[in-house]
């Protein structure tokens, strides 16, 4: 008799980002499988409404700190009340308190790294990224993999899942009619980031100015939010782009905004699999961003790449595109075979119960 496979997710982020989206898109991809997932977020935040919405069975849990001990005993009572074959972590959070449950309990536990940035120091850190605590480290690109490896996880508990994409939902998105009021000109370019530090926000903006001195009808769209929001308006102030460059703020309808464009620009530093870019390239815009590796290993050649920083750089290769209709068309079904092929949703799913039936079975 086949046993259905139980699975349990955690996630904590108090945001609604990408990652967040990944975790949700896996719960009901699993159970769309027959798979008995569920999941456990951050009591009223915004994953917790977005799994209630889509009618997915979610429990609540705030911590009062990062390894609170009366959290991690109500996931472990979770843990021993719902019987999982595993439990999967999604960010720190989650593996702070989710290693601590899945030990007392038995259960295999899962991490997932989503970020190409270096594991904190400290011996708490290094504590639950133990190799004899975690069964599996799962990936979402190589890049993040050499991250985990440089950490001194071994190879046999590293599995690369890429992130995954709607590429069927995204191929039907129409371009949003806001659009006209945005940008009522074009070419129309577009970035789509969280307003911070190293994701390059800054330049994207010194290299549209340069687009803009060529092509004066040019519109730049800056979708997003975060700490760094007052600092780039003012230097979309000080290069001249006021009308030129729009701060559109955090939108629902982000794929709708990126359909009706003419190039899509990201200047992050440092990325592991920006989704981002998938979505732009899924809706057949052309993508010209600097090389960080995880964008450079989503991208390969569905797009053009100059190095990190390099406003020039980045401003002569768009303008490069936008001239040249043929190149932008070649790119647009490189991208479209890329994404299809390497970063659908069921593909993402997939892998990630191979990976979770592997070690079920491997839990003695």
């Amino acid at each position: 008799m086949t046993t259905t496979l139980r699975t349990l997710h955690v996630s904590l982020n108090p945001e609604l980002g990408g990652g967040e989206k990944q975790v949700l898109a896996l719960v009901e991809g699993s159970r769309k499988r027959g798979v008995d997932a569920r999941l456990v977020a951050l009591r009223d935040g915004p994953c917790f409404r977005a799994a209630r919405e889509r009618a997915l069975p979610v429990e609540g849990i705030k911590p009062f700190f990062r390894y609170d001990p009366i959290s991690i005993a109500r996931l472990s009572r979770w843990i021993e009340r719902d019987e999982p074959h595993v439990v999967h972590l999604h960010d720190g959070g989650a593996a702070a308190i989710g290693v601590s449950a899945a030990n007392a309990t038995g259960v295999p536990a899962i991490v997932h790294r989503r970020i190409a940035s270096p594991f904190r120091r400290g011996w708490l850190s290094g504590w639950k990224r133990d190799p004899s605590r975690v069964a599996r480290f799962i990936a979402v690109s190589e890049v993040v993999a050499s991250v985990l490896r440089e950490a001194g996880i071994p190879e046999r508990a590293i599995a690369v899942v890429p992130s995954g994409i709607d590429v069927a939902a995204l191929a039907s998105t129409r371009p949003s009619p806001d659009l006209e009021r945005l940008a009522p000109s074009s070419p129309r370019i577009a970035t789509v980031a969280k307003l911070a530090p190293k994701k390059g926000v800054d330049v994207v903006l010194e290299a549209f100015a340069r687009i803009a001195r060529e092509i004066p009808e040019a519109r730049l769209l800056v979708v997003g939010e975060g700490p760094e929001e007052a600092a780039l308006r003012a230097k979309a102030t000080g290069l001249g782009l006021e009308g030129r460059a729009v701060f559109t703020g955090s939108r629902s309808d982000v794929p709708a905004i990126v359909a009706g464009l003419d190039l899509f620009l990201f200047g992050s530093e440092r990325e592991g699999s920006p989704g981002a870019v998938r979505e732009a390239m899924a809706l057949g815009v052309p993508v010209v961003a600097v090389a960080a590796p995880g964008t450079v290993e989503v991208l390969g050649d569905a797009g053009a790449t100059v190095p990190i920083g390099d406003a020039a750089a980045l401003a002569d290769a768009a303008l490069a595109l936008l001239r040249d209709p043929a190149r932008r068309e070649d790119l647009r079904a490189r991208a479209r075979a890329r994404v299809t092929e390497r970063f659908s949703i069921d593909a993402m799913v997939e892998r990630t119960l191979e990976v979770a039936r592997a070690c079920a079975r491997a839990s003695p």
